[in-house]
């Protein structure tokens, strides 16, 4: 049987039914200018082909929105895949450790363990001078001789026993001065004065030695009347 051809001009609108149509064949519409189907609505969700309208809003809500770093975030879009990563301060007290944020820890003030993290270990350089310690914080309260610096300026007040011969210490004491028989001074604790005998004739003579009569010092008038008995007379003497 010869072939027949019978051309597009030639066949009526919608004179073939789909079941003369061999869908199992092979087609090649390559030379074909424009070919087009009617499709359904979107809303039918059937096998038919859908409209290009859903085609584009599944395709364009299917496409995740580019990622942009927040707070804390850091994202190299310089990677493929882009790499996501932390952005940690600069001397903020945290690390990476084994890939994994971690605290910085700087001396041993403070401890990490598992339990999490603790104070450690604080000396004196640590504590500022004008920390208000509590009294029951101390160790060992009692002070002795050897914790006093030498150049302390300890307080009078802060002093126990604060008095000498009743005067508070750093006050002169009342003065003491000479009486009869002792040579004019007067003492008050400031600063040390030597004391002597106040001699009154040449009956007595004061040395290095000490005090005695003087040699041929003593007359007639240093002698009592009847102050001398016999016996005490030399036979050759008078």
């Amino acid at each position: 049987m010869p072939n027949v051809q019978i051309r597009g001009s030639q066949i009526q609108g919608e004179t073939i039914d789909p079941g003369n149509i061999n869908l199992s064949g092979s087609f090649d519409f390559r030379a074909a200018s424009g070919i087009q189907f009617t499709t359904k609505a979107e809303a039918d969700k059937s096998t038919f082909p859908a409209t290009t309208a859903f085609v584009h809003t599944i395709v364009t809500g299917s496409l995740v929105d580019g990622f942009q770093g927040g707070d804390g975030i850091s994202i190299n879009t310089g990677t493929s895949p882009d790499t996501i990563s932390a952005d940690l301060a600069t001397n903020g007290g945290l690390e990476f450790s084994s890939n994994k944020i971690a605290i910085a820890l700087d001396g041993g003030t403070l401890s990490l363990g598992a339990g999490g993290l603790s104070v450690g270990s604080i000396s004196n350089a640590q504590i500022a001078n004008d920390a208000a310690i509590a009294k029951s914080k101390l160790g060992a309260l009692a002070i002795t001789n050897s914790d006093v610096d030498n150049s302390a300026a300890i307080a009078v007040s802060k002093l126990a026993a604060s008095t000498i011969s009743g005067k508070a210490l750093g006050t002169n004491l009342d003065n003491l001065q000479d009486g009869n028989g002792i040579a004019d001074f007067t003492y008050n604790g400031s600063s040390g004065v030597s004391i002597a005998l106040d001699l009154n004739g040449s009956t007595l003579n004061l040395s290095a030695d000490g005090i005695k009569i003087s040699d041929g010092g003593v007359g007639t008038t240093q002698i009592a009347d009847d102050a001398i008995n016999a016996a005490k007379i030399a036979d050759d003497a008078v």
